[in-house]
């Protein structure tokens, strides 16, 4: 992919970057937070579009791939730094309500394991098989189509699907 091509995705997700922005915070939150979240989110979907290989995944799948970068940072800064400055003006540590485990983006892990039990067997299984999740190690896409006696391209779309149908989920319950 050239450099021009990724500007051009870059330029194309943008919008992305701003909505999961302004959902990260709430509304009372300080302009200059607000700009950071966004810088931070920058750098996410830059980092996205320039991982991204065409030849493991089809170009339709940038938007999730971008999704998972942007709101990887952003919750690393909120993480980081916004909430770290909470805490030292509030004297509350309120990131000690939960005593849930949280992953990268910010879901508490039940709530994933949760989701992925309600998809059907195939699916949940190729996620399991994809991401790792329960403690394994990702596997390929030959390998699961392989596996459960599909096409690599079968493999990708439904992975794709579920995917897309538990971010759809988690987002809903936020």
């Amino acid at each position: 992919m050239e450099v021009s091509e990724r500007e051009v995705l870059f330029k194309r997700y943008l919008p992305l970057v701003y909505r999961l922005a302004r959902i990260s915070i709430s509304k009372g939150t300080a302009k200059s937070v607000r700009e950071d979240l966004i810088q931070e989110g920058c750098i996410g979907l830059w980092c996205a579009v320039l991982r991204f290989e065409e030849t493991k995944l089809p170009i339709e799948h940038i938007g999730a791939y971008a999704r998972f970068w942007i709101r990887r940072h952003i919750n690393r800064y909120l993480d980081g730094v916004y909430l770290k400055n909470r805490r030292e003006s509030t004297g509350s540590d309120f990131m000690e309500l939960s005593n849930e485990p949280v992953d990268s983006l910010g879901v508490v892990e039940d709530e994933v394991a949760v989701a992925v039990a309600t998809l059907p067997e195939l699916e949940r299984e190729l996620l399991r098989g994809w991401y790792g999740l329960d403690g394994g190690k990702p596997v390929s896409v030959a390998v699961l189509a392989a596996k459960f006696g599909l096409t690599p391209s079968k493999v990708r779309t439904r992975i794709e699907r579920a995917t897309r149908s538990l971010v759809d989920r988690m987002e809903s319950r936020r």
